[in-house]
């Protein structure tokens, strides 16, 4: 039996239709599928400074919620966030963590080194009544 031109128009369309529909919710629920995603552009894992002020900035991605060093911060409409942190003398590692709204965790570390501190000990030639004081560098190499 031969199917007639409407026939056969009415079931490609209905096919195409269907297709369609399939392709466009893979498309809606990869950000679902796929979990969260969370990137440390600046600094540079391994980076020496010489500032104590660092800035800490990256992307996210379907991310529900977000931490620095355990400290919940915000990301803007775009997925951007921006913090600032003191960094203490010698070797550092930052932790972000992130999640989404399945609870699907994802953490990133950034190692830091901070060169070039001095460090002078006046406190005990105070205590002395002496006027020395010392001053050192410490000795600090990038490896990369």
């Amino acid at each position: 039996m031969a199917l007639s031109p409407r026939t056969t128009l009415y079931r490609g369309s209905l096919i195409t239709f269907t297709l369609l529909l399939m392709a466009y919710g893979t498309y809606e629920a990869y950000d679902l599928i796929a979990g969260p995603s969370l990137t440390i552009t600046s600094p540079k894992n391994g980076a020496l400074v010489t500032d104590s002020l660092v800035t800490i900035e990256g992307q996210t991605r379907n991310v529900s919620w977000i931490s620095f060093l355990g400290r919940p911060i915000t990301i803007n409409e775009h997925g951007m966030f921006t913090e600032k942190l003191l960094l203490p003398p010698g070797y550092s590692i930052l932790t972000l963590e992130a999640k989404d709204r399945l609870g699907r965790r994802i953490t990133q570390e950034v190692t830091l080194v901070r060169a070039g501190t001095e460090i002078t000990a006046t406190a005990a030639s105070e205590t002395l009544g002496t006027s020395a004081t010392t001053t050192s560098e410490l000795p600090v190499t990038q490896t990369p």
